[in-house]
């Protein structure tokens, strides 16, 4: 017996929160013919807890190595890096001054490498 592949989008949170945006993109991908769409739900929010704040407070780290990659095709580096802006920026205006010495670094993720020659 034959079976055809069933065949599942990936929207993640491409939607962005927009409800319409998110019908629009399950038409587009059923017309595309996807059998089926997965979204991702989170806040940025959510992503830095209180917990990762307070590891952050007790290693006050001289570098943060971020995704720079903010084009990457799912997303995920551009929310992540933006959620640890975030997080920093609070703990600025809590008045963490440790963070005046910390250097963040932003490297190219997976979807685009630095060539050899600009490493």
């Amino acid at each position: 017996m034959s079976r055809l592949p069933y065949i599942v989008a990936e929207i993640g949170g491409n939607h962005n929160g927009d409800v319409d945006l998110a019908k629009r993109m399950i038409r587009e991908a059923k017309a595309c013919g996807a059998d089926a769409v997965k979204f991702q739900l989170y806040r940025r929010c959510d992503l830095w807890t209180e917990d990762h704040l307070k590891e952050l407070k007790r290693l006050r780290p001289d570098q943060v190595f971020m995704a720079g990659d903010l084009a990457d095709p799912h997303g995920t580096h551009r929310v992540c890096t933006e959620a640890a802006l975030e997080a920093i920026e609070q703990l600025k205006e809590e008045g963490e001054t440790w963070l005046e010495n910390t250097h963040v670094w932003l490297y190219r993720g997976a979807w685009m490498e630095w060539e050899i020659g600009r490493v």
